[in-house]
């Protein structure tokens, strides 16, 4: 996936964290997408996901919200270099897909042959 393809996924997952994490606190104090992407940024060469996962753990110990957990495993898979990339097949997955679901972690073929397959 292309550089920029990732700083644009990256981005929407932080936004998406920062939302459910107005939703959990209730204010938007101190949860600004804008510096939530400078905090954990790509392009920074010093990346720590401590505060986030404070936060995070935090949020999932008020709200008990899985879909965070998966938000910021797709940030480490960015981070890792396996972001959009399927479980099973090891194909890519689509940009279109990952608009959708920027934590989709199977592709659409595979995810139809295991629902065929039930």
């Amino acid at each position: 996936m292309l550089r920029w393809d990732l700083n644009h996924f990256e981005c929407i997952i932080l936004k998406r964290i920062a939302t459910l994490l107005k939703d959990v606190y209730g204010t938007d104090e101190g949860i600004d997408p804008i510096n939530l992407e400078k905090r954990f940024s790509l392009q920074s060469d010093n990346i720590s996901f401590d505060s986030i996962e404070k936060d995070i753990e935090y949020s999932l110990a008020y709200k008990g919200d899985g879909y965070l957990v998966d938000l910021c495993s797709a940030l480490n898979r960015i981070k890792e270099g396996t972001y959009g990339i399927c479980v099973m097949c090891k194909e890519r997955i689509s940009p279109e897909e990952l608009e959708k679901s920027p934590t989709s972690r199977i592709c659409s073929n595979c995810l139809k042959k295991l629902y065929n397959s039930k």
